[in-house]
């Protein structure tokens, strides 16, 4: 491949075997084809890495890159690393694209010049084998810096996910932006890559296809790691907004994710009860109060806490 490809999409892969296969098909399915496809398999221990390379000798666009330490956040920093397209794209390993995915996303980007491009998407309950749109469909609509992360914050058509997204790759190339190593990274990192788009476009189309293994409420693999770095997202984001000087300004949005988190935790608390030390009602007081805690002390003396400690135990 010598002209480089418009699009990069970084495929995080870890033991999905059972899904890989139909998500990067899912790929060759796309009706535009400028673009590149980054697969990086984080020590899978299934037939993953097989698959990779099927798919690696059948298609040039595809390279299948190993990634030998870390969780999501240095798997996709990786494939980021490794991309040569103008616009970045991620893609689950067990999720897949719509056809026009690709297409509807970079003709948007092109058309207002626009940083990031959001569109819907569908939510797949293996369980069931149905799939319903998201809760809420995005409009169309054109964003400003301040605009768009209001909406981010707001959590109800942006969303904090990076795969239902397209970037531009200098978000990440010209800021030293890096993808942290947690549960819940999109969540911390996607306010960093907001802050430097001058313009966010929201497109009307659902062109993802996420996959749950459940329709319940809750979800699978609830353990107390995972709550905490939720709980975490509250002072990570908070701290940022306050360096950028613009935490007054969508400090009203910000409100939102944090309402989320506080009434998430009971019902997340119960879910991991087997694995947390303390009880249900200890862990989700104690998680409250500290998400509360770091919404509402000044930023000086928040800057002092060591905001990734751990409170549900």
């Amino acid at each position: 491949m010598n002209k480089e490809p418009e699009i990069s999409i970084v495929v995080p892969i870890y033991n999905c075997d059972k899904f890989l296969r139909g998500c990067l098909q899912s790929v060759l399915d796309q009706t535009f084809d400028s673009y590149e496809v980054l697969m990086v398999n984080n020590r899978s221990t299934d037939s993953s890495e097989q698959i990779a390379r099927e798919f690696e000798k059948k298609d040039s666009r595809f390279r299948l890159i190993q990634c030998k330490s870390g969780l999501a956040g240095s798997t996709r920093n990786i494939g980021i690393h490794a991309a040569r397209g103008k616009y970045l794209a991620f893609l689950d390993g067990d999720d897949k694209l719509l056809p026009d995915y690709m297409k509807k996303l970079h003709s948007a980007a092109e058309k207002y010049h626009a940083d990031i491009v959001v569109c819907g998407f569908y939510i797949y309950y293996l369980n069931k084998e149905k799939r319903r749109k998201s809760g809420r469909i995005p409009h169309v609509a054109v964003y400003d810096n301040i605009e768009a992360m209001k909406e981010l914050l707001r959590d109800r058509y942006m969303r904090f996910y990076l795969w239902n997204k397209l970037w531009k790759r200098t978000l990440f190339s010209e800021t030293g932006i890096e993808i942290p190593d947690m549960y819940y990274e999109d969540a911390a990192v996607c306010p960093q890559l907001f802050s430097h788009a001058e313009k966010v476009v929201m497109i009307d189309d659902c062109l993802y296809e996420y996959m749950r293994y459940n329709s319940a409420v809750m979800e699978i693999n609830m353990g107390p790691q995972r709550i905490n770095d939720y709980i975490n997202t509250i002072p990570i984001i908070r701290l940022f907004l306050e360096d950028q000087g613009n935490y007054k300004t969508v400090e009203r949005s910000f409100q939102k994710h944090i309402s989320h988190v506080v009434l998430s935790l009971p019902l997340l608390c119960i879910q991991s009860k087997r694995d947390l030390n303390d009880g249900v009602l200890k862990n989700a007081s104690r998680g409250i109060k500290k998400a509360f805690k770091c919404s509402k002390m000044p930023a000086n003396e928040l800057k002092h806490l060591e905001i990734r400690s751990d409170t549900v135990r």
